[in-house]
């Protein structure tokens, strides 16, 4: 997400969990969001997005027909509305957004843990135990392993990363003999 189209989404992708919010439909926007997000990834469909010929009106139904099955009345609205402002391009930006905000409602985080090799039951179940009280929420653990670490791990909150993989020790030391 690059800084200005982060600033353009964040109205539309508060606009959208409001409203998901509102009507109690949390799940069915973020499937919306997602197929639109999609769609809107085809290179062929970036290009008609930006195409100056191409009406809004017929931008919005194109986009409509091919995920209408995943399209509920108040997203195809907001899918009119995104064609008409000119900001379908933001598809993705409005997606991860949403997916922030409603994670941010449960109180969950999304972590990935890396590793040098796979980690034990009990490992994981402390390294869970141990994430839950640092960040204060529930979290969702996606384990995988990394040949590359040399040893140890890496932790990944969002913005938050915890490098304790022997890659990184090293680099760290080469750099302060190197200075």
């Amino acid at each position: 997400m690059a800084l200005d189209t982060l600033s353009l989404a964040r109205p539309y992708a508060k606009a959208a969990f409001q409203q998901a919010l509102t009507d109690q439909q949390l799940e069915s926007w973020q499937q919306a969001l997602q197929v639109l997000q999609i769609i809107t990834a085809d290179p062929n469909v970036q290009a008609v997005i930006q195409d100056p010929r191409v009406a809004p009106d017929q931008l919005a139904n194109f986009i409509l027909s091919v995920g209408q099955a995943h399209f509920i009345p108040p997203v195809q609205n907001f899918i009119r509305l995104l064609a008409e402002k000119k900001r379908l391009a933001l598809a993705n930006d409005i997606q991860q957004l949403f997916e922030h905000y409603v994670a941010d409602y449960h109180q969950s985080v999304d972590v990935q843990v890396i590793s040098f090799t796979s980690l034990s039951e009990t490992q994981k179940t402390k390294l869970t135990e141990a994430l839950i009280q640092r960040l204060q929420r529930k979290v969702a653990i996606d384990f995988c392993e990394d040949s590359q670490l040399l040893g140890g791990a890496v932790v990944r909150a969002g913005n938050w990363v915890l490098d304790g993989s022997l890659r990184h020790k090293l680099d760290t030391l080469k750099t302060q003999l190197v200075a």
